[in-house]
């Protein structure tokens, strides 16, 4: 089952401190860019690659994307690889929803949402 935000996969160490719940993330950014009611959803592997090539994207590199996500979410990416200072960026989510609501908010997606 791929995890998924926005995109397709999940992402395990963007933030400063750990995230229990994807589901606080999707809130934190749902806020910031004027979607308070955003959720956190999974979808089949199968879902999500229909889903985008019906926006577009090709079964080749739709494929490759699901390929990415399948690595990430059975750990095969940073294997070994602990958390530490060193690792982890100093960004919070706040920071980092910040900067996403910008680039989202500029984007033709904003447009299409």
């Amino acid at each position: 089952m791929v995890q998924s935000i926005i995109i397709v996969c999940r992402l395990r160490r963007y933030t400063i401190r750990p995230l229990s719940e994807l589901n606080e993330a999707v809130a934190i950014l749902g806020r910031r860019i004027g979607k308070p009611d955003l959720k956190y959803v999974q979808f089949m592997y199968e879902d999500a690659a229909k889903g985008m090539m019906e926006m577009g994207i090709s079964e080749d590199v739709s494929s490759l994307f699901i390929e990415m996500c399948e690595a990430l979410n059975n750990g095969l990416f940073s294997v070994g690889l602990k958390r530490t200072a060193e690792n982890t960026t100093p960004t919070s989510i706040e920071e980092f929803a910040e900067t996403f609501a910008y680039h989202f908010e500029t984007s033709a997606m904003c447009k299409a949402a």
